[in-house]
């Protein structure tokens, strides 16, 4: 009896420990490449037309260091919600389809990305706000980090009650598109990357790290119009983006009207060349502590 409890005890441990790293590394590898999140969500969102370096040089000058961490705060708190609901979703229907085939796996992991999706929506539309709206300055009269942080979870909380006066909508903006999106990115993702496994052939580790991350640059690349339209409908009403609608079928139009096809790959370099690190440093950071807690 006493051994089933310590082992019991031990995979509880493990499993917290598990979170714990997991939501640990996507800290620090959302906030090392917030410089390039923001490039790109600035680009998608019409606030300026440049290009990436421009767009950071830019930011930089006018509002420092810290206007390169916009909504960092909020991205950082996104990531454990998004990635506990999508295991416990995953979890769940697991215990309907306890030996899922290929094609019910597949099922299983889109119906939970497309699940956490929707929980953390409310969360990714006050991040795409905070980072494109102009810096406010921080009053805080304790200069501790701490501090800072107490402050700027109150500054997020009064954001995300402001957006939700205006209802559902608002908080849900760009919705429909992420989950209509977001199974078939998943889908092409998988295509690509047992393309590329079939044709390199990784003998590592990180071989097959840096194979994953390929095939993710690619699928998101694809995919990449839906996202630009679901992060144009999280911005409004924003006065300095350039597209003002609620609506995707007139913003579609807009933005093919305002600059052509080309115009839904704006922000695309700055996603492409966030790719590579942050899913290294995720992976990196994730055996780092998993090995300290080891």
């Amino acid at each position: 009896m006493d051994t089933d409890l310590a082992r019991a005890n031990t995979l509880v441990i493990t499993f917290a420990q598990n979170l714990v790293a997991g939501w640990a590394a996507g800290a620090v590898g959302h906030t090392l490449t917030s410089p390039l999140d923001v490039a790109k969500l600035v680009a998608q969102t019409g606030v300026s037309h440049e290009s990436c370096c421009a767009i950071i040089a830019d930011i930089y000058k006018t509002e420092g260091l810290a206007g390169l961490f916009k909504g960092n705060t909020v991205g950082c708190l996104r990531i454990p919600l998004y990635s506990y609901s999508q295991m416990f979703t995953r979890v769940a229907l697991r215990t309907y389809i306890p030996d899922p085939t290929p094609a019910q796996q597949f099922l299983i992991d889109a119906v939970g990305g497309m699940a956490a999706t929707v929980i953390t929506q409310p969360l990714d539309t006050l991040k795409t706000r905070q980072t494109i709206a102009p810096a406010q300055p921080d009053r805080t009269a304790c200069p501790c980090p701490l501090c800072s942080f107490v402050s700027k979870l109150h500054h997020t909380s009064a954001a995300l009650l402001t957006t939700a006066k205006r209802g559902l909508p608002a908080l849900f903006a760009g919705g429909l598109m992420a989950m209509l999106s977001h199974t078939p990115q998943l889908y092409t993702r998988s295509l690509l990357q047992r393309w590329l496994v079939a044709c390199l052939a990784p003998q590592t580790r990180w071989g097959n790290v840096m194979v994953g991350c390929v095939a993710i640059l690619m699928a998101q690349t694809i995919w990449f119009p839906c996202d630009t339209v679901r992060r144009v409908l999280q911005a409004y009403p924003a006065r300095h983006a350039d597209v003002h609608t609620t609506e995707w079928l007139v913003c579609v139009r807009t933005i093919y009207r305002q600059q052509g096809l080309l115009g839904f790959w704006r922000g695309c370099v700055a996603n492409s060349l966030k790719v590579l690190p942050y899913n290294l440093l995720n992976v990196g950071v994730f055996d780092v502590l998993q090995s300290c807690f080891s």
